[in-house]
């Protein structure tokens, strides 16, 4: 039987470690956050946007965010987002709940329509300096835990040799 797409054969032999995949995760978001193009024969880069430009988009953001299914969407994101660090940070299998989503939306939305506009123009010119540090201390991070994975599994393994050396020579003394 022939597969037809490629992602079901990577699928099927994807041999990572949770940590890996999670940390695979966070790198292609980030990708995607800096606006990452896979087919890089039709990249062209973008024209740099004068302060003034800049200001302008950052502006019309925040006053596009005092909506409220927009600072909705946003909250949604931020706690998509704070999920996703603590499942990089504390444990990959950590996830909110349904219910405590929907409270942290409700409860993030207002916050956002209030505030965004300000915290924009304070924070939004270092999106991509804020998105760098993000990507490297989840990398840091998982890198260091999968290190720690391995070095667990490599004491197990040095053991159950170290045990089964020692079963060998118990083992060859009885037979003697």
């Amino acid at each position: 039987m022939e597969l037809e797409n490629n992602d079901e054969i990577t699928q099927a032999v994807d041999v990572r470690s949770p940590e890996e995949i999670a940390r695979d995760a966070d790198a292609n978001s980030f990708a995607k956050s800096l606006g990452g193009n896979d087919d890089l024969e039709d990249f062209e880069p973008e024209a740099e946007l004068t302060p003034e430009q800049e200001q302008a988009a950052l502006d019309e953001l925040g006053e596009t965010a005092q909506n409220k299914e927009v600072a909705t969407m946003m909250a949604a994101s931020a706690l998509e987002q704070i999920e996703t660090g603590l499942q990089a940070f504390a444990h990959p299998k950590f996830e909110l709940d349904e219910k405590k989503h929907k409270k942290g939306t409700e409860a993030l939305a207002p916050m956002i329509q209030k505030y965004a506009p300000a915290g924009l123009k304070l924070f939004g010119k270092y999106k991509d300096e804020l998105m760098a540090a993000w990507f490297l201390s989840t990398f840091i991070i998982g890198s260091a835990r999968e290190i720690k994975r391995l070095k667990v599994e490599d004491a197990i393994a040095a053991k159950a040799l170290e045990e089964s050396k020692q079963s060998d020579t118990v083992t060859t003394a009885e037979a003697a």
